[in-house]
């Protein structure tokens, strides 16, 4: 088992141009479980707030992802993945809500 906690910052000191101009405040958390030798699952979360400095507008985000990976062989793995992800604004123009549903197939070649 794993377990990754952090924070970002990326503060904009000069945009061009600047009406698109923000900075990013987020906390994320991430979490790895290896069941077995071929079976493990990953979970992701973070909240990011974002603060535009022009039009008075400020936006808060969630992400959920979860994604599951099976090993077939040492050279194939399948993987099963989900995502979800909210957006609030003070503008509701900007707010909206996502869900994605997916698979891969990995083909691994070592050397």
């Amino acid at each position: 088992m794993q377990l990754n906690l952090g924070s970002l910052a990326n503060v904009s000191i000069a945009a061009d141009p600047s009406g698109p101009q923000r900075s990013d405040f987020e906390v994320y958390a991430g979490y790895h479980v290896q069941f077995n030798r071929s079976f493990s699952m990953d979970a992701v979360g973070r909240v990011l707030f974002k603060e535009y400095y022009e039009g008075g507008r400020n936006d808060v985000s969630e992400l959920l992802a979860v994604t599951a990976n099976y090993r077939v062989r040492e050279w194939l793995t399948l993987s099963a993945v989900s995502t979800f992800a909210w957006n609030q604004s003070n503008h509701s123009v900007f707010d909206y809500s996502v869900v994605n549903l997916g698979g891969a197939l990995a083909l691994t070649f070592k050397f």
